[in-house]
């Protein structure tokens, strides 16, 4: 799931807005496709996994 950054242009109210929230892609597309909010930002790349350190045991003195 990707988070796209958004400008809210109206709450619920109906007041103006200026908030910029981060949503996961799937609520922002529905705020954008309401004309509650507009996006300003894409969506972020997903960050690739961590890569782990891999830690050779220490050779055991004899």
């Amino acid at each position: 799931m990707f988070d796209v950054e958004i400008i809210a242009k109206k709450t619920i109210d109906g007041r103006p807005t200026g908030s910029r929230l981060e949503l996961p892609e799937r609520i922002a597309q529905r705020y954008i496709q309401q004309g509650i909010a507009e996006a300003v930002a894409p969506p972020k790349p997903k960050s690739p996994p961590r890569a782990t350190r891999k830690t050779e045991p220490e050779p055991l003195e004899d």
